[in-house]
């Protein structure tokens, strides 16, 4: 059974800063027009106005901002501090480096993965849909349990995805918090989703891909899931991007990869992680 919680209404909470960024300019710049055209006017005197009104026209539009991006990282960060209490199941610093290794290759590409200063660089190239998990073994997970990586889109094209995946059992049979996120020069942000990949049967979206204006891998970006029993939450930079009532059958580990779609001009795709920790309660 499978039961999808629908957060269009936090959708709209977690774009606030969005909209707020390019109001508070506007109002900053909107008050200096006038204030200096007074000045014009009137002397030294308005010369303070202007300066105190843009002062505080100003300080009130980064209370607001910082505000709701306090509101919207809350629960992200609640989730963190509550997991910190419990056992470190597993934990990769990606200390020290080590050699690129390759992990599959066939007639439709090739994957490889490389550790050096503290991230592990997961590369793929394919023409076909491939995913390349960049780890071997890690510990089942049942239960509650908490897990956090940093990821970015070191290249490849927008649709080119980085992805923490759990209920993990081999390269065919995986669950993920599937993240495309915005390219250098792109007009729209990323999107994030929860999608199933079962044996040879196309990915299955439990929820989403949920658009996100403030994704983007090109950045360091943290990817967290935390999980209760048959019930998860999903975050992205602390903001939660979706909540599943239930997933029946994820049980698994925990794994980090890169997915392409596929297509015969494809260019090589590389996600990057570092700090992947796993806590169970």
């Amino acid at each position: 059974m499978l039961i999808i919680g629908t957060l269009a209404y936090t959708q709209r909470i977690l774009d606030v800063t969005t909209y707020l960024t390019p109001l508070a300019g506007s109002l900053a710049t909107i008050f200096s027009a006038v204030f200096v055209g007074l000045h014009v006017r009137r002397g030294f005197g308005t010369i303070t106005i202007v300066i105190t009104t843009i002062i505080t026209t100003v300080a009130i539009a980064i209370s607001v901002i910082a505000g709701a991006w306090w509101l919207q990282t809350e629960p992200g960060r609640s989730a963190a501090h509550t997991a910190s209490g419990w056992r470190l199941v597993y934990q990769n610093t990606f200390v020290p480096d080590e050699p690129c290794v390759t992990n599959s290759e066939d007639d439709y590409g090739s994957g490889k993965a490389c550790v050096r200063g503290g991230i592990l660089t997961d590369w793929l190239r394919s023409n076909k849909s491939a995913v390349q998990p960049a780890l071997d073994q890690t510990p089942a997970l049942s239960g509650q349990w908490y897990a956090h990586v940093d990821m970015r889109l070191l290249q490849g094209p927008p649709d080119a995805v980085c992805m923490p995946m759990f209920g993990y059992r081999d390269p065919n049979h995986w669950y993920a918090l599937r993240v495309q996120g915005q390219q250098p020069g792109s007009q729209s942000g990323g999107s994030a989703g929860v999608s199933q990949f079962e044996g040879t049967e196309p990915g299955r979206f439990y929820g989403g891909p949920i658009a996100e204006r403030s994704i983007d891998l090109s950045s360091w970006t943290s990817a967290t899931i935390e999980a209760n029993g048959d019930s998860y939450d999903f975050y992205i930079n602390n903001r939660l991007v979706d909540h599943i009532q239930e997933i029946d059958g994820a049980q698994g580990s925990i794994n980090i990869g890169t997915l392409t779609p596929g297509g015969i001009y494809r260019t090589t795709e590389a996600c990057q992680f570092r700090d992947l920790v796993v806590r169970q309660l």
